[in-house]
C-alpha cells in the first residue's frame, strides 16, 4: 500500500514568496519604465476595448477582473 504524505504549506511558502518577489519586481521595473510614456497614453475607447478582450482571452474570474480594472483605471482614470 502506498501512501503520499501531505504537503506542508511550510515547504511551499518560500517558493511562493521568491514567486511574488519577482512578480513585484518586474511590475516595479515595467512601472518605473513607463513613466515617460504614461501621461501621454489617450484612454478612451483603446483600454476598455483590451480590457474586454484580455477578461475574454484569459478567462478571468470576478477577483482577477477587478484587479484588471484597477490597474487600467490607476493609469487612465475612472474610463474603463
Amino acid at each position: 500500500m502506498h501512501t503520499t504524505l501531505p504537503v506542508s504549506h511550510h515547504f511551499r511558502r518560500p517558493i511562493l514568496r521568491e514567486e511574488v518577489n519577482r512578480i513585484n519586481e518586474a511590475l516595479f521595473r515595467a512601472v518605473t519604465a513607463s513613466a515617460t510614456w504614461r501621461p501621454a497614453l489617450s484612454c478612451g475607447e483603446v483600454p476598455a476595448a483590451s480590457t474586454v478582450r484580455v477578461r475574454h482571452a484569459r478567462h478571468l474570474d470576478a477577483l482577477h477582473s477587478a484587479v484588471l480594472n484597477r490597474s487600467v483605471n490607476s493609469v487612465c482614470g475612472s474610463r474603463s
